[in-house]
């Protein structure tokens, strides 16, 4: 279901697509220039499609999910953005002190190779997750069409989990944006106000109990416990949230907030509740 509509009056182009990364894409957009604005909300539009295609491992004919199939030993070329989205991917596994692993816990049976991008397995059962990962692209690849549009205010929301804010709110000097408790009907946990930032939210909630696996001890996270990271980077948001899913320790908090400081990609907020 694709949802586009232009409101005159607030210089406003609100555009909706079901279906998209696993979850409801929503997109803001602010302009005079009603064209302008339609045309950028298709190139966003195609542009989450095409991501979706090819991160969704739940999708057989995606390239992920045909390089999941590999067989033990079997040396696979990839193409040079989805090995440059696993280099980079894999790299956090360091940086979080092994809380954020694509591999999921196997790291000693994924072997990325410089020469001609090649994956392999070293041995069966094993596979790549990008879901706390791949969002956050998606949200780097629409800001760099934003801005290529030269739109100065825009709001991207992937179903409440991952949020975009590119400026202000047209009547305000920021977007306000509350996150709700899972588990507690009606309750408002956080109203945050994004200028210039992202949100990224990671836990548990009643129709998906059990989506987020410890990678250290092959265990799903059951607690009801929910973060959420403020951050300048999407990708850098979305891996924080779900490390500190992970671990939810202030102490480890403190410490990822020092390297991604030391990164150059400020956190702005981090927080979590039980």
């Amino acid at each position: 279901m694709l949802y586009e509509t232009y409101y005159p009056l607030s210089n406003l182009l609100h555009g909706s697509s079901l279906q998209v990364m696993g979850t409801r894409l929503d997109a803001l957009l602010i302009g005079d220039d009603e064209a302008r604005l339609r045309a950028l909300w298709e190139k966003m539009e195609e542009e989450v499609k095409r991501l979706t295609f090819l991160l969704n491992i739940f999708d057989q004919k995606s390239e992920l999910s045909q390089l999941n199939v590999a067989l033990p030993e079997q040396k696979i070329k990839i193409s040079d953005e989805l090995w440059t989205i696993l280099k980079n991917a894999y790299s956090y596994l360091e940086l979080t002190e092994g809380t954020f692993d694509i591999t999921l816990g196997n790291t000693s049976a994924f072997i990325l190779e410089e020469e001609n991008h090649g994956v392999t397995f070293t041995r069966p059962n094993v596979f790549i997750d990008l879901g706390g990962y791949a969002k956050g692209y998606a949200l780097r690849a629409l800001k760099k069409l934003i801005d290529e549009a030269n739109v100065k205010q825009a709001l991207v929301n992937f179903g409440d989990s991952a949020i975009l804010a590119v400026g202000t709110h047209p009547q305000g000097d920021y977007w306000p944006v509350s996150i709700s408790h899972p588990y507690k009907k009606g309750q408002i946990v956080s109203n945050l106000q994004l200028k210039d930032l992202s949100l990224s939210v990671s836990g548990n909630m009643p129709s998906h109990p059990r989506h987020i696996l410890n990678p250290k001890t092959h265990q799903f996270i059951e607690s009801k416990t929910l973060t959420w990271v403020t951050a300048q980077d999407p990708l850098v948001a979305e891996v924080l949230s779900t490390a500190l899913m992970v671990e939810p320790k202030d102490t480890y908090a403190q410490r990822m907030v020092k390297k991604m400081d030391a990164q150059e990609c400020k956190i702005i907020e981090l927080s979590n509740i039980e």
